[in-house]
């Protein structure tokens, strides 16, 4: 079940709490804030939500009602993935 919490999404399932390994993983991921995604992929912000909504970039995850961060290891592998098509591409 999806409800709307302050505008955003919110899941739930019935009730249940995340094991441990999501707890686990879960801590060890590094979140970046819109200046670092834009210093670690050379794009102005214009550009990421472009392609984010064009399925072409991660997902920005909601932290607050204003504040959004994007995945330090789903932007490093998006960085991978481009210099494995320039590479394909030679």
């Amino acid at each position: 079940m999806t409800t709307k919490t302050h505008g955003h999404p919110r899941n739930h399932s019935a009730g249940r709490q995340p094991d441990q390994r999501q707890i686990a993983s879960a801590s060890s991921v590094r979140l970046l804030r819109l200046p670092e995604v834009c210093r670690a992929v050379g794009l102005r912000p214009t550009a990421i939500y472009l392609l984010e909504r064009e399925g072409n970039f991660p997902k920005r995850v909601h932290l607050t009602e204003r504040a959004v961060a994007w995945s330090e290891q789903e932007v490093s592998s998006w960085i991978s993935q481009r210099l494995l098509l320039r590479e394909i591409a030679r």
